[in-house]
This record gives C-alpha cells, structure tokens and sequence, in this order.
C-alpha cells in the first residue's frame, strides 16, 4: 500500500510519492495512472477547481482520499480542502458539471473534503455520481461540507447511487457530514433496482449528519421490471432543518429490509405532508418532528410542537455564554436523553461520547450531543479549593498549553458508587497532529471513592502548542458521578 500526496505546488508530471514530488490535481491521483487499490491520497490544503473522473482501476480494498487541512502530511499550511466548479475564480460564474463521478469505482473512501459551488443551469449534475451502468459499492463519505446552490426546479442531487447490479449491496456510508443546500437539490438520492430473485439489503448508513436544506433530504426510490426490491436504507440521528428528511413512494422497496428512519431531528420539513403511517416499507421510530406536516408511525417519535426545539443557533453569543455548534442541543433540552434503537451511534457527528448532555443515560435525537457540561464541586476535590464533576455520561475537553520538550501530563480521577465499575472513567489525550502528538486514552482500575493518578506516556510536541484533555464520565446511571482535579503538564 502506498501514500501518495497532490498540492497546489505540485506537478502532474510527478510520481506522487512523497510531498516534494506531489500531484497537482486530484484527477490525476484518481486517474489511470494515479492510486491503486488500498492506497491512501492526502490532498494538501487549496482550492481545486476540477471535474473529476476516476478512472483508476476498481480497488478491492479500502482506499483512501484524504483532505489534509492541517497540513501535517503535506507539509503545507492548515487550511480547507476545497473542490468546486467555479473554475476560474470565485467570482465568474461556475460550470453545470459533476464534481466527481465515480465511474463505478469501488472501496473508495472520502474525508475532510469541502465541496462548494452552484448550478447555474443544471442538467442534472451532481456532487458524487456512483455511475448508471456499473453503480460504485462499498463507498465512504465522512468528515465533509457540501455547500450547494442549485437553479429551482430542476433535478440536481449532492450525492446520487443507484444499484448498477441488481441485489448487489451498496455499502454506503455518509457520515459526520454537513450540508447547506438550497433552491431545489436533493442531498441525497438513491435509486435501486428490481430483481427477479428475492429482496435484498442495499446497506447504505447516513448517520449522524446536519442538512440545512428547502427540499428534500434522503430521497430513495426503485427502478425496473423485478417482482423483488431492494431496502436497508438506514437514516440515524441527522438534524435536517427545513427539509423533509425522506422522501419516496409507499411500497417502493422492500418490506423485508425496510428504510429505517430513527433517532431524527426534523425541524420545518419545508411544509410538505408526510404521512409515515402510510408507508409499509419504512420504519420511522424514536424520531422529533417539530412541525404539523408530519404524521409519525412510531410510537416513541414525536410530532408537532410538543417538544421545543431548543437548539444552539448562535444566540449565546449575545447572552455571554459559550458558543456552540449550530444546533447543539441546549442545557435542559428535551431534545437530549430521548432514547436509544438498535444501532444507535456510539458517537455524534463530532465523534464525541453518546449519550452526553446531562443526567440521561441514553443519546439524544439528531446529530448532536451536549458536551463540556462539566460544573465546579468545592465539596469533593483532590487538591482545594475545587474539582470539576460530571452528573450522569458526559464529557468535558480541557486545553493545554505544551512546549516542545518532552512533556508529562498527569490527572487525578474519582468516581461514585452509582456511577457503576462496568465502564470506569476515562481520559483521552487527543491526537495533534500539528505538533506531533498522538492519541492516548487511559481507564481508571481503582474502585470507588478513591482518587487514581491517570499518567499518559511521555512526549515531546516538534513545536509549541495546545493539545486537549478529554475527560469523560461513563456513568451507568443518571446520578452516577465522576470527577476530575490536580492536571499537570
């Protein structure tokens, strides 16, 4: 397996290899004579104004095409990874063009890429486009923007897959994703096929993503003559606002792997009726629709205006409180502990703990948690005058100042009897990459009401700079409590 690298100081006439030898294009990375299969690509910061093909033959293993924003592969300065169609500049008009087409290549996996730019015209073209033919499997989308404007009324898609060969799986994933998508485009369409054998699974996860959309968000539909159709189109914990977070026809796909849609946050809908309980091919459950064009089918979803949508929108800002992600739950939220389904997400879209936020033992609905929800205890401290605890599974980041010698951070760490000895605190020492620090987490081994030192391994940053502590309460119950004192660096 070989890493190969492209910059904007790169030529197309190198081999690749190495980041003083680096590709100009990320055509050329992904054309004939680019990657292989199990290979892995980091694009350097800048903005690449290309059409892409990939024409690279099929990998049969995972491959990788990763934006390096903080340059630490490249060696180029922290930045975004921009691909967009405004082709000369951004202020002249973009070309109607896909961005990438994926010409029915397989295991093929994106991150840290922003894909940016507007359909002026429009005939159809997309972001991503898996192929008619010969549709792409086995592909990754995680960690990316699409940052769209489209010409209403005309049929643009940010991601389109279809099943190229009948009852052959997609393996899908969208992940961690944000998408500002307006004027008509679908986010997401899926297309599948008709068989004549049996139903099957198409596998395609959209997880743990925020659309901000006028349309509508998963639109999934079938295609051809086959007496069985395809399903397994699974929709866990998104935040759509405004825009209808599905749409397909009733009995389109199969009953047997159904369209699940849970653990959803769905603000607005764009006022187009929805009525779940009319779809026999989808399972729609432990979902928040806070509008009157919705008619849930699940019993623990809601729909209307019961519950407030108490989200973070910017408007701590003004009020003096700590800036949040848009539309991260706020503290008392009963948006937060709404429930957990089988397979819910581990982590939210910012790869933090669930659950999180509070006193709930079980994840909230939509993309997000709440997180650094640690408060001061002057009653129940390592070293005076005060600790900081957290109530219930939560987490709470601490910011390090390091310079570049060798480095030894230490923390002191207690739990309570209700927080439970099944899953004992932890704390992570997250990777920086900039400086060259890796990952640690270390586990508490000590029993209740005793304080243990956690150590992590000893390192020297290759310059000055913040790393992030990461403490994190596992508690097994609501009231379970840990806490966290006496850091050294």
């Amino acid at each position: 397996m070989t890493t190969y690298y492209v910059r904007k100081s790169g030529s197309d006439g190198n081999n690749g290899t190495s980041p003083a030898t680096a590709w100009l294009t990320i055509s050329k990375a992904l054309g004939a004579s680019g990657i292989s299969s199990g290979d892995t690509a980091y694009i350097g910061p800048g903005v690449y104004r290309e059409s892409i093909t990939v024409d690279m033959v099929s990998a049969t293993s995972e491959t990788f095409v990763i934006g390096d924003v903080l340059g630490a592969n490249t060696g180029d300065d922290p930045g975004e990874v921009r691909i967009t169609n405004y082709m000369t500049d951004d202020t002249t008009a973009p070309t109607d063009q896909d961005f990438i087409d994926l010409h029915g290549r397989d295991y093929l996996t994106f991150q840290n890429i922003i894909f940016s730019g507007a359909y002026p015209i429009d005939t159809g073209y997309t972001v991503f486009r898996s192929g008619e033919a010969n549709a792409s499997i086995n592909i990754t989308i995680k960690d990316c923007v699409f940052y769209i404007v489209g010409n209403i009324g005309y049929g643009s898609q940010i991601v389109k897959f279809q099943s190229g060969v009948p009852g052959v799986p997609l393996n899908l994933t969208i992940d961690r994703c944000y998408f500002f998508i307006i004027n008509g485009i679908n986010a997401i369409s899926i297309l599948l096929t008709k068989v004549d054998s049996a139903d099957y699974d198409a596998n395609v996860l959209i997880r743990n993503n925020v659309f901000i959309s006028d349309t509508t968000v998963v639109a999934v539909a079938s295609s051809g003559l086959g007496s069985f159709k395809g399903g397994g189109i699974r929709i866990y914990n998104n935040t759509s606002i405004n825009g209808n977070i599905y749409g397909g026809v009733p009995n389109d796909l199969s009953t047997t792997y159904p369209v699940e849609i849970k653990g959803n946050l769905s603000i607005g809908c764009n006022g187009t009726e929805t009525d779940f309980t009319t779809f026999p091919d989808v399972v729609e459950d432990y979902n928040v629709f806070v509008t009157d064009a919705v008619t849930k089918s699940g019993v623990n979803s809601i729909a209307g205006y019961d519950y407030h949508p108490a989200i973070h929108f910017g408007q701590e800002n003004v009020l003096g409180f700590r800036a949040r992600h848009y539309a991260t739950p706020t503290l008392g939220s009963p948006l937060i502990g709404f429930g957990n389904f089988t397979g819910s997400p581990s982590a939210d879209i910012l790869n933090r703990p669930r659950p999180a936020g509070g006193q709930a033992t079980v994840n909230a609905v939509g993309a997000y948690e709440l997180h650094d929800t640690g408060i001061e205890d002057t009653s129940t401290y390592d070293s005076a005058p005060a600790s900081v605890k957290i109530i219930g599974p939560g987490d709470q980041d601490f910011e390090l100042a390091v310079d570049a010698v060798a480095t030894n951070i230490s923390i002191m760490v207690q739990y309570d009897a209700n927080h439970g000895e099944t899953n004992k605190p932890q704390v992570q020492l997250l990777a920086n990459p900039l400086i060259g620090v890796s990952a640690e987490t270390k586990t508490m081994t000590e029993v209740a009401d005793v304080w243990e030192k956690l150590e992590f391994t000893q390192f020297t940053p290759t310059a000055r700079g913040v790393v992030t502590l990461r403490c994190i309460s596992r508690a097994a119950v609501g009231n379970g409590q840990a806490w966290f004192d006496s850091i050294t660096v």
